[in-house]
Protein backbone atom coordinates (compact mmCIF):
# COMPACT_ATOMS: atom_id res chain seq x y z
CA UNK A 1 0.00 0.00 0.00
CA UNK A 2 1.41 3.34 -1.10
CA UNK A 3 0.50 6.09 1.33
CA UNK A 4 1.09 9.67 0.25
CA UNK A 5 3.23 11.71 2.57
CA UNK A 6 1.12 14.00 4.83
CA UNK A 7 2.60 17.15 3.23
CA UNK A 8 1.23 16.18 -0.19
CA UNK A 9 -2.23 15.58 1.29
CA UNK A 10 -2.15 18.97 2.97
CA UNK A 11 -1.10 20.69 -0.26
CA UNK A 12 -3.93 18.98 -2.18
CA UNK A 13 -6.47 19.92 0.52
CA UNK A 14 -5.27 23.54 0.46
CA UNK A 15 -5.47 23.59 -3.34
CA UNK A 16 -9.05 22.31 -3.36
CA UNK A 17 -10.03 24.69 -0.54
CA UNK A 18 -8.62 27.69 -2.43
CA UNK A 19 -10.26 26.58 -5.67
CA UNK A 20 -13.69 26.17 -4.07
CA UNK A 21 -13.29 29.43 -2.14
CA UNK A 22 -12.48 31.29 -5.36
CA UNK A 23 -15.49 29.77 -7.10
CA UNK A 24 -17.95 30.67 -4.36
CA UNK A 25 -16.67 34.11 -3.41
CA UNK A 26 -17.03 35.92 -6.70
CA UNK A 27 -17.79 39.62 -6.23
CA UNK A 28 -21.39 40.72 -6.73
CA UNK A 29 -22.08 42.31 -10.09
CA UNK A 30 -23.99 45.33 -8.79
CA UNK A 31 -23.22 47.76 -11.62
CA UNK A 32 -26.22 46.48 -13.59
CA UNK A 33 -28.54 47.69 -10.80
CA UNK A 34 -27.42 51.32 -10.84
CA UNK A 35 -30.16 52.22 -13.34
CA UNK A 36 -33.43 50.52 -14.15
CA UNK A 37 -36.88 49.58 -12.92
CA UNK A 38 -37.35 47.33 -9.92
CA UNK A 39 -40.03 45.92 -7.62
CA UNK A 40 -40.08 45.21 -3.89
CA UNK A 41 -43.08 43.16 -2.82
CA UNK A 42 -43.70 43.36 0.93
CA UNK A 43 -47.19 43.20 2.45
CA UNK A 44 -45.78 44.63 5.71
CA UNK A 45 -44.60 47.75 3.88
CA UNK A 46 -47.79 48.60 2.00
CA UNK A 47 -47.59 45.98 -0.75
CA UNK A 48 -45.66 46.55 -3.94
CA UNK A 49 -43.14 49.36 -4.22
CA UNK A 50 -42.04 50.23 -7.74
CA UNK A 51 -38.57 51.75 -8.04
CA UNK A 52 -37.14 53.63 -10.98
CA UNK A 53 -33.47 54.48 -10.56
CA UNK A 54 -31.77 56.73 -13.07
CA UNK A 55 -28.53 58.60 -12.49
CA UNK A 56 -28.55 60.43 -9.17
CA UNK A 57 -32.26 59.93 -8.46
CA UNK A 58 -34.63 57.15 -7.50
CA UNK A 59 -38.43 57.41 -7.62
CA UNK A 60 -40.39 55.02 -5.42
CA UNK A 61 -44.14 54.59 -5.83
CA UNK A 62 -46.51 52.56 -3.71
CA UNK A 63 -50.15 52.49 -4.87
CA UNK A 64 -51.37 50.96 -1.60
CA UNK A 65 -49.91 53.84 0.39
CA UNK A 66 -50.81 56.40 -2.32
CA UNK A 67 -47.24 57.57 -2.11
CA UNK A 68 -44.62 58.59 -4.66
CA UNK A 69 -41.30 60.00 -3.47
CA UNK A 70 -38.07 61.07 -5.08
CA UNK A 71 -34.80 60.13 -3.40
CA UNK A 72 -31.25 61.26 -4.10
CA UNK A 73 -28.87 58.34 -4.76
CA UNK A 74 -25.17 58.44 -3.90
CA UNK A 75 -23.17 55.28 -4.70
CA UNK A 76 -20.45 54.61 -2.11
CA UNK A 77 -18.93 51.63 -3.91
CA UNK A 78 -19.98 48.92 -6.36
CA UNK A 79 -22.65 47.41 -4.08
CA UNK A 80 -23.53 50.08 -1.50
CA UNK A 81 -25.35 53.38 -1.81
CA UNK A 82 -27.04 56.05 0.25
CA UNK A 83 -30.59 57.27 -0.25
CA UNK A 84 -31.72 60.68 0.98
CA UNK A 85 -35.30 61.96 0.75
CA UNK A 86 -35.59 64.71 -1.89
CA UNK A 87 -39.29 65.45 -2.35
CA UNK A 88 -42.85 64.17 -2.39
CA UNK A 89 -44.45 63.69 -5.78
CA UNK A 90 -47.66 62.27 -4.27
CA UNK A 91 -48.59 61.82 -0.62
CA UNK A 92 -52.36 61.49 -0.24
CA UNK A 93 -52.10 59.91 3.22
CA UNK A 94 -49.69 62.58 4.54
CA UNK A 95 -47.08 59.99 5.48
CA UNK A 96 -44.16 61.48 7.40
CA UNK A 97 -40.87 60.47 5.78
CA UNK A 98 -37.75 60.94 7.96
CA UNK A 99 -35.31 63.33 6.31
CA UNK A 100 -32.36 61.09 7.12
CA UNK A 101 -29.94 59.04 5.05
CA UNK A 102 -30.54 55.33 4.48
CA UNK A 103 -27.64 53.03 3.76
CA UNK A 104 -28.40 50.24 1.27
CA UNK A 105 -26.07 47.27 0.80
CA UNK A 106 -26.63 44.77 -2.00
CA UNK A 107 -25.71 41.46 -0.39
CA UNK A 108 -26.72 38.93 -3.06
CA UNK A 109 -27.22 39.18 -6.80
CA UNK A 110 -28.95 36.97 -9.31
CA UNK A 111 -30.31 37.00 -12.83
CA UNK A 112 -33.73 38.28 -11.70
CA UNK A 113 -32.60 40.86 -9.14
CA UNK A 114 -30.85 41.21 -5.82
CA UNK A 115 -31.19 41.12 -2.05
CA UNK A 116 -30.53 44.31 -0.13
CA UNK A 117 -30.10 45.28 3.50
CA UNK A 118 -31.19 48.80 4.45
CA UNK A 119 -30.27 50.62 7.63
CA UNK A 120 -31.12 54.09 8.86
CA UNK A 121 -30.60 56.12 12.05
CA UNK A 122 -34.39 56.68 12.04
CA UNK A 123 -35.15 52.95 12.47
CA UNK A 124 -33.76 50.14 14.61
CA UNK A 125 -32.39 47.06 12.92
CA UNK A 126 -31.84 46.00 9.33
CA UNK A 127 -34.60 45.83 6.72
CA UNK A 128 -33.81 42.96 4.35
CA UNK A 129 -35.72 42.82 1.07
CA UNK A 130 -35.66 41.10 -2.29
CA UNK A 131 -35.61 43.44 -5.28
CA UNK A 132 -36.79 42.12 -8.65
CA UNK A 133 -35.83 43.61 -12.00
CA UNK A 134 -38.84 44.61 -14.11
CA UNK A 135 -38.79 45.50 -17.79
Amino acid sequence: MNAKPPAKKIIWLLFFFMLSNAAFSQPNDCARFKNGKFLISDPNAGGNTMIERKGDYQIESNAGLKLIIQLKVHWLNNCSYELRFDKFIRNENNIDIPKTTMLVKITETGSKGYVQETTSPAYNGIYRSTVTIIN
